[in-house]
């Protein structure tokens, strides 16, 4: 599990990085998704991860954390 969480990590702070970079971004997304989807990620539990990385970023940044 340790190894997932330092991939999620790596990954978050890639997007991030990218974040002004359009195609590196959309670069990323893409191949992180064709990777996800090869492991049998349905496009719903997606979601249910966009609402729970949103959860936690609430939690920990509070009203620092805006929509842009």
């Amino acid at each position: 599990m340790e190894r997932q969480r330092l991939k999620l990590m790596d990954m978050l702070a890639a997007l991030v990085g990218a974040l002004d970079q359009q195609e590196l971004f959309q670069s990323l997304i893409e191949h992180s998704g064709r990777l996800h989807a090869g492991f049998g990620v349905l496009p719903s539990q997606y979601a249910d991860f966009g609402e729970a990385l949103i959860w936690s970023l609430e939690r920990q940044f509070g009203s620092g954390l805006t929509p842009s």
